[in-house]
């Protein structure tokens, strides 16, 4: 009897039809119930931290970049509250403060400490100070503990958010850009000293992006609104407009 070399084929197809391929068949079980295990444990938020973790070291690893001129950082740490020996700042301290930065002729000042009280003296020389700076940007905090601003500059228009967005180890990897509140949209003191530097020196305003509806422009910079997915996070928190730090990779990334 002769036997053709397709005949042996299809005879083996049908000894074996209906019998799963072991191997392939547990590879495939395997894989599915692993991949939907990480899902699923994803989905809980578990590996945020981790993700957050290599998020910052991605940032720290990048090549270094110029220090940008266009800003001047001031601070107020330990070592200058030790030399002054008392804490806030007097009025008269921060009007004289204020002054001597206006010497400089500076585009925007944003002055990132809350004043919503008189703190004497020298409480008449500030406020002289705050009527006549129209470059000038205090603070308030709109969040769960509020701070009214500085009345002066309230009453001028010329005040910022101070609110920070933090993730739940404490650190701030997403700027909020702007928020709604009672029905008006106010902006951080960030977006907003950059909004207008750039209107008033570049002609930089700011506009619907062309790319997406949810989306801003500035320039040739689009902003895409933060979700609570996006990234490594989980269900995160994304009340306001926010979006993702994009840090410069210095550790004084400023003049001080």
């Amino acid at each position: 009897m002769t036997l053709r070399f397709s005949d042996l084929l299809l005879e083996q197809w049908r000894s074996g039809r209906g019998k799963p391929h072991n191997q392939w068949y547990w590879s495939l079980v395997i894989a599915i119930a692993v991949t939907s295990l990480l899902t699923l444990i994803n989905a809980t938020g578990i590996f945020q931290v981790l993700e957050w973790a290599i998020l910052d070291g991605f940032f720290r690893a990048r090549p270094k970049e110029a220090i940008d001129d266009r800003l001047l950082v001031i601070t107020i740490d330990e070592p200058d509250i030790s030399a002054l020996e008392r804490w806030p700042l007097t009025d008269r301290d921060l009007a004289r403060i204020l002054r001597q930065l206006d010497q400089s002729d500076p585009a925007l000042i944003g002055l990132d400490i809350y004043r919503n009280f008189p703190v004497p003296p020298g409480t008449e020389a500030l406020a002289e100070v705050f009527r006549t700076s129209p470059h000038l940007i205090g603070v308030e905090k709109v969040g769960h503990t509020s701070v009214a601003p500085p009345p002066i500059l309230a009453e001028q228009n010329q005040v910022a958010m101070a609110d920070l967005v933090m993730d739940d180890d404490g650190k701030v990897r997403r700027a909020l850009i702007s928020a709604k509140v009672e029905g008006e949209v106010k902006y951080t003191l960030g977006a907003l000293l950059a909004v207008q530097y750039l209107e008033q020196q570049e002609g930089i305003t700011l506009s619907p992006s062309e790319d997406s509806e949810e989306a801003v422009s500035l320039g040739s910079a689009s902003f895409m609104p933060f979700k609570p997915s996006d990234g490594g996070y989980v269900g995160a928190d994304t009340k306001g407009y926010q979006t993702l730090l994009n840090f410069r990779g210095l550790i004084m990334p400023f003049k001080l």
